[in-house]
């Protein structure tokens, strides 16, 4: 037999089919409420009664609910009957299909994203959230939802948990609460239903036990997917058990936002500056699409360098690995503060990892006389930042090259440690040809092929840690780049077409830039190809090239081509903070490998 259910979502399909199979009818996929020692009786019962422990905590109508996710329309279709005005909204189609026939007209549907979903500010006095909160980033959820709200709204939450760091899989109950403060709502309820709703996993396990091959057959499924479900289903259970996970049911309510001056225009005066006796409120959000042009302005005004919308777009949007931006915004729309990373994979002790380089840090002028000790807004976004985007399963590290000022700020309000150990040298370059043996081709780069990826698949094991040079990021940092062009050749030996390097030179004059580099392993072969780039520049009219590197990457060769160390440029620093309890600082400082090109100033 073929159920209703098959076209959800997996694993909801297969929690309404066991549901199905079991009592008959569903009406609802969110946990039940269990009551102490009771066995016989029906899930749906207990959904039922969870239902309406959380229907008893909304405000008497009439008001106005946005109800996020929709499962099938039961929750929505009681608060409708209670004299409420609902919207709910889910990006599942097949949700809103089955939700229509007991709905009818009584709810307004929208199949979207929370973070697609467009509504007038205030719009609506609550918004619920029953099991998908935890489907939301919270940044973006309290944002938003501060926005929505109108004054003394509130958000409802049921779901479910961590309680402890280490169990990260849902969202953390303590990090729910700081996002929610940052973003102007205060705790009004928090009732821990840990206890009565865990019997809901000891339900399905046993349905879905009872009845597997229906549910393989009925919903066409793979044995293995099954199982994995089930084994899922007995971890999540161990970890109510140890206290790792819990159920709760939250209720926020949005704080009344301090009111800033009125910015007034003249023709002979600018924007007058807020004061601090009436100090804005800031929201703390990642980037959302079209925000670019206020960042764009902003930038501008903090940095004497100009960047064009191209160049942002590269950073950010092009980067093959993704970007995190968090962005605290004034009650009024400004942008008060930026804080910024490009995403780049890195390989750690053989394996994936992702990391990020810390660009574009600042706050605008406006708003950095408003503080909490040293915790201004530039700080708290920061904070907000981290609290996104890094830990074990995130950004396990940061790592940028700050200026002196910039250091002592990041040292002093954000933790940043210094690289202490990496190298910087000169070449010079004689003015008549040198005579060399030349044993192999070099060729300019136009496109890193898959040649260079297999050069980085053999290189790859000889690095601790750092950032993967596999053709796909060699061409954005490289290639791509719209506001650069840099002089790269490639290298084979004779009669082969296997590369064994490549040199990346920023075509300064006279003195140029060695950015990135792999010689051949061999010194014969890497001196060789030296010699021919060497010739080319000569040409060229360079006369110097100076490169610096991390301590992870010897010296050796370098020198052994004639380079000569010469005191480290003092124009930055380069930092770094870990985000991974298997991270050492020491460790890390000696063994992160970096060159010229990991860093934006060339």
């Amino acid at each position: 037999m073929s159920s209703l259910y098959k076209a959800l979502q997996f694993p909801l399909n297969v929690y309404a089919h066991s549901l199905y199979l079991e009592e008959g009818h569903v009406d609802d996929l969110h946990y039940g409420l269990f009551q102490d020692g009771e066995t016989e009786v029906s899930l749906s019962a207990t959904q039922q009664r969870a239902t309406d422990f959380l229907l008893s905590h909304l405000p008497a109508p009439p008001r106005r609910i946005l109800e996020i996710g929709l499962g099938l329309g039961n929750t929505a279709r009681q608060i409708a009957g209670r004299g409420y005005s609902i919207t709910a909204i889910t990006p599942n189609a097949k949700e809103i299909h089955l939700a229509k026939h007991s709905i009818q007209e009584q709810v307004a549907l929208e199949c979207v994203r929370f973070e697609e979903f467009a509504a007038p500010p205030e719009k609506y006095d609550v918004i619920l959230l029953q099991e998908t909160a935890q489907y939301i980033s919270s940044s973006i959820l309290f944002n938003k939802a501060y926005r929505l709200l109108a004054k003394e709204g509130i958000i409802l939450i049921v779901d479910e948990m961590s309680l402890k760091p280490a169990a990260k899989s849902l969202p953390l109950l303590t990090d729910l609460h700081i996002q929610a403060q940052r973003c102007g709502f205060r705790l009004t309820e928090q009732i821990d239903l840990s206890t009565q709703t865990a019997p809901t996993l000891d339900y399905f396990i046993r349905a879905i036990e009872k009845h597997r091959t229906a549910l393989l057959t009925d919903l066409d499924l793979n044995k293995n997917v099954l199982e994995a479900l089930l084994t899922a289903l007995q971890e999540k259970q161990q970890k109510y058990r140890d206290s790792h996970y819990g159920y709760f049911l939250l209720s926020f309510a949005k704080k009344s936002a301090e009111v800033t001056i009125p910015r007034t225009r003249t023709s002979s005066t600018s924007d007058s500056q807020p004061t601090t006796h009436n100090k804005p409120t800031f929201s703390f959000r990642p980037y959302q699409a079209g925000d670019e042009h206020a960042i764009q302005t902003s930038f501008a005004q903090v940095f004497p360098a100009y960047r064009n919308l191209d160049t942002w777009h590269w950073i950010y949007t092009h980067n093959p690995d993704g970007s995190r931006i968090m962005l605290a915004v004034a009650e009024n729309g400004d942008l008060a503060a930026h804080y910024a990373s490009s995403v780049h994979t890195a390989i750690w002790a053989g394996q994936s990892t992702s990391i990020g380089f810390i660009r574009d840090v600042f706050s605008t002028s406006r708003y950095r006389t408003f503080t909490e000790g040293r915790r201004g807004v530039f700080v708290q976004n920061f904070e907000a930042f981290l609290d996104e985007w890094t830990g074990p399963n995130q950004l396990v590290m940061l790592y940028g090259f700050p200026s002196q000022r910039p250091y002592r700020l990041g040292k002093l309000l954000m933790q940043y440690q210094p690289f202490s150990e990496w190298y910087s040298y000169r070449y010079t370059i004689a003015p008549a040809l040198q005579q060399h043996d030349t044993l192999g081709l070099i060729q300019p780069i136009k496109k890193f092929d898959t040649a260079y990826d297999r050069l980085w698949e053999k290189r790859a094991p000889q690095y601790q840690f750092a950032v993967c040079r596999t053709a796909r990021f060699l061409n954005w940092r490289f290639i791509d780049i719209p506001h650069k062009k840099y002089w790269i050749w490639g290298f084979a030996p004779f009669l082969s077409t296997e590369v064994l390097g490549y040199v990346v030179i920023a075509p300064e004059k006279p003195q140029a830039k060695l950015i990135d580099f792999w010689f051949p392993e061999d010194n014969t072969l890497a001196q060789s190809f030296w010699q021919q780039v060497i010739d080319i520049l000569r040409w060229r009219g360079v006369k110097s090239i100076e490169t610096w590197f991390s301590a992870a990457c010897s010296p050796h060769i370098i020198e052994t081509l004639g380079f000569k160390a010469q005191p480290r440029p003092d124009y930055m620093i380069p930092v770094f903070r870990i985000f991974h309890p298997d991270l050492n600082l020491q460790w890390l400082n000696a063994n992160f490998y970096y060159t010229m090109a990991d860093s934006d100033f060339y």
